[in-house]
């Protein structure tokens, strides 16, 4: 009972902090090193921001299709959720709409509860970090990208 009570207010305060929780798509769209809309992934996440050395891109179709489900806007937390560099956030910095793929989540904050920048640091924070990949282990899809 206590479990399951614990477990309601950690779920209960993670939907007052956030305005939207989500991760990106789990279709994986034709990707090219041209395109429209620029492809996000895990490998390009990184806490200081984008890495764009092994970016690839999508088309329009492709795009309009499956924006909405994850609609990332400047200033969001993206933050890894599973494979090997799982743990890591930062700050979007981007002013143009993008593709997310599902190893990242989309975090938006409540601006009235969180200081964005204070919430990126803290799930960088390395004790917190393990703390969460710790009891997400069993969860946590560990899956590497080349």
């Amino acid at each position: 009972m206590l479990n399951g009570l614990n477990r309601f207010l950690r779920i209960w305060k993670c939907f007052h902090l956030c305005d939207f929780l989500a991760d990106g798509t789990h279709f994986s769209p034709t990707s090219s090193e041209n395109g429209k809309f620029k492809y996000i992934t895990s490998k390009n996440i990184k806490e200081y921001g984008f890495d764009f050395s092994n970016l690839t891109y999508i088309n329009q179709t492709s795009h309009s299709k499956i924006y909405n489900r994850c609609p990332v806007k400047y200033g969001d937390i993206l933050y890894i959720k599973d494979g090997a560099t799982a743990g890591v956030a930062m700050i979007n910095n981007l002013k143009e709409e993008f593709y997310l793929l599902s190893s990242v989540a989309l975090i938006i904050p409540n601006p009235r509860i969180v200081i964005i920048p204070n919430l990126k640091k803290y799930l960088n924070f390395k004790m917190i970090k393990n703390n969460i990949l710790t009891k997400c282990v069993n969860k946590i899809n560990t899956r590497t990208y080349s």
